[in-house]
């Protein structure tokens, strides 16, 4: 199997400390706040984004220790494929979260709806631009 380099561009600092305190979507969670802690070399991305924003971040689930290729959710109990799913045990191991951005520091969000685990490597920021325009 192929694999791709990613770099890591900062932590997310939440107040979820175990895998079982965690939402299973942002949404779940709109008042839990947490920040996109960015290295220092990185932080000049930020420019543009602003309180209020909904911003796309992508991490990557460090603690799923096993892949599964099909899974049972946990809001239906239906078994489906992963990539029909949000499960965790994806073989990338990605995960995204739309958020609401509450704050911008020099290198750091503030956002609101938090559904990742403190701690947990952020890969990308992207703007969140709409259901009616973010459809691909």
């Amino acid at each position: 199997m192929p694999f791709v380099r990613v770099p890591v561009i900062g932590v997310l600092r939440t107040p979820h400390f175990t895998l079982e305190a965690i939402p299973r979507q942002a949404h779940l969670a709109p008042q839990a706040v947490g920040r996109a802690e960015l290295y220092p070399e990185f932080a000049p991305g930020l420019k543009g984004i602003a309180p209020g924003d909904r911003v796309v971040l992508t991490f990557r689930f460090h603690k799923a220790r096993r892949t599964e290729l099909t899974t049972t959710t946990r809001s239906t109990g239906r078994v489906c494929g992963v990539f029909a799913s949000r499960s965790p045990r994806r073989p990338s191991r990605l995960g995204e979260s739309v958020v609401e951005v509450t704050a911008v520091e020099p290198s750091a969000l503030v956002f609101r709806g938090v559904d990742m685990l403190d701690g947990t490597p952020l890969l990308d920021i992207k703007p969140w631009i709409g259901p009616d325009r973010d459809r691909g």
